[in-house]
């Protein structure tokens, strides 16, 4: 689970979804966007769309979390939000610390 003070409400997620840089992979999109904050800020969107049952969403939401928290420090005043997609419900969590790592090394 991300620690509070790395989250993005929702209303920095609403002001950061408009004005972004954007990455597409085959698990996740990647929206991110500089931000007034002395650390980086991260949400992570699991829709219905993803799947119906709400246990595997957050499974998947938990998947993400844990995978972006190692790249956390490397990102440096930067609002992130991560939306899955369904084919992120039947891959490994290395899978998904492999794309986010394709998908924030286009910040640097």
């Amino acid at each position: 689970m991300l620690p509070r003070k790395n989250r993005l409400s929702l209303r920095q997620t609403l002001q950061l979804k408009n004005k972004r840089l954007l990455w597409q992979g085959n698990l996740v999109n990647v929206y991110a966007a500089q931000i007034n904050s002395p650390q980086s800020l991260v949400a992570v969107v699991v829709s219905r769309k993803v799947s119906l049952s709400s246990v595997l969403r957050h499974q998947v939401k938990r998947k993400i979390s844990e995978a972006i928290l190692v790249f956390l420090p490397k990102v440096k005043n930067t609002g992130v939000i991560v939306y899955a997609k369904p084919e992120a419900v039947r891959t490994s969590l290395g899978q998904i610390k492999e794309e986010l790592q394709n998908g924030l090394s286009f910040l640097k």
